[in-house]
C-alpha cells in the first residue's frame, strides 16, 4: 500500500517564475525540480515526518535570481519516498 501528498510553491503573482525547487529537512541537494511548481511525494512502509522547503527562480533582467526559502511545509509520510 502507498499513499501520496500534492505540494504547491505559490509564488507571488506579479513576478515570472522560471523554475520551482524543493528540499528536505534544509538539506542541500534538491528533490525535485518543477516548471509547475508542484510537488507530488509517494511513500511506502514506514512513517517518517519531513519538513518539504521550496523556493523558486525567476529571470530579471538577464539573471536567474533566487527567491529566499519558503516556510516548511511538514509532511509525514507512511515511509520511504519513491
Amino acid at each position: 500500500e502507498s499513499s501520496s501528498v500534492n505540494i504547491s510553491c505559490e509564488t507571488p503573482a506579479d513576478v515570472i517564475v522560471k523554475q520551482c525547487y524543493y528540499s528536505v529537512n534544509r538539506e542541500k541537494k534538491n528533490i525535485k525540480v518543477s516548471p509547475s511548481c508542484e510537488l507530488k511525494l509517494t511513500a511506502v512502509k514506514s512513517p517518517v515526518s519531513l519538513d518539504i522547503y521550496c523556493y523558486y527562480t525567476i529571470h530579471e533582467r538577464g539573471i536567474d535570481r533566487p527567491s529566499s526559502d519558503s516556510p516548511p511545509a511538514t509532511v509525514t509520510v507512511l515511509g520511504e519516498i519513491v
